[in-house]
């Protein structure tokens, strides 16, 4: 990998098998699903209140659906950038 500074950002300059690796991690992270019990899940949504499940359960219940739709939106750019 090669990085350089350019007018308004930095270009990264990958291998084949470096960019075949980046060019996968949108698909990768699209198939995680919402199993709770994937611990790849677990790391995406950790427990905001680890000592007080009601308020976790709440925050989840008005927050969740943004932050999915956001890590959505993050994995478009990511797709159509690389």
């Amino acid at each position: 990998m090669k990085a350089s500074p350019i007018a308004g950002g930095i270009e990264v300059s990958l291998d084949p098998e470096e960019a075949g690796f980046v060019r996968s991690l949108p698909d990768y992270l699209d198939g995680l699903g919402d199993d709770p019990a994937d611990p790849a899940v677990k790391r995406l949504t950790p427990t905001i209140h680890p000592d007080d499940p009601d308020a976790s359960a709440e925050f989840d219940r008005f927050i969740g659906p943004a932050m999915a739709d956001e890590r959505r939106d993050d994995r478009d750019l990511v797709a159509t950038t690389i």
